[in-house]
């Protein structure tokens, strides 16, 4: 599960809500959640303040849980 996935549930938000709260599609979130794009510097320091982090951790986290290339040529 990435580190996004894991941060929104624990804080008890949907996708939709959390779009919502940094003006952005659901879509967008699902994207960064599957790791298929990656958020802007601006996303990134709006996520970090909604999560109670520093961007840093932020960074790092995500950073962590992605998926290794081992890991998406078995997705794919």
């Amino acid at each position: 599960m990435s580190c996004l996935k894991r941060r929104r549930l624990a804080l008890t938000m949907t996708q939709k809500e959390l779009s919502e709260a940094i003006d952005v599609t659901t879509n967008t979130i699902g994207q960064w959640e599957r790791h298929e794009s990656t958020p802007q510097p601006s996303h990134v320091r709006a996520l970090a303040e909604l999560f109670g982090i520093s961007p840093a951790e932020f960074i790092s986290g995500w950073v962590d849980a992605a998926p290794s290339g081992e890991e998406v040529a078995a997705q794919g």
